[in-house]
């Protein structure tokens, strides 16, 4: 019984039990548990969608249809959410308007 007190496998399931114990204990008393990874929703506006739809009519000359207009929203929302504006090259002020066009909602 002894050489299963002093192994460190055990110390380390028995120490790591704790913290999730006490991690998830805290969060269930002060309320700190967030839905999805906790970020706020990123909302593209109807003005956004219509420059979208714009832009796609100037290259293919065509509206683009539904699954179409869906596609690019899902890119413009992935994009925002994923983007960082220095990996764009944008300085501070293009980054900005960058951002002014993926607002995000507050939580």
């Amino acid at each position: 019984m002894g050489h299963w007190l002093r192994n460190p496998i055990l110390h380390f399931v028995v120490i790591g039990g704790l913290l999730f114990t006490v991690r998830e204990g805290w969060r269930t008393l002060y309320g700190t548990r967030t839905s999805g990874l906790g970020r706020a929703p990123i909302v593209i506006s109807a003005e956004r969608i219509r420059q979208l739809q714009t832009d796609f009519t100037r290259q293919g000359s065509v509206q683009p249809t539904s699954a179409q207009l869906q596609a690019l929203i899902q890119e413009a929302v992935t994009s925002c959410s994923t983007a960082k504006p220095a990996s764009l090259g944008l300085t501070s002020k293009t980054a900005a308007s960058a951002r002014a066009s993926c607002k995000r909602c507050a939580p």
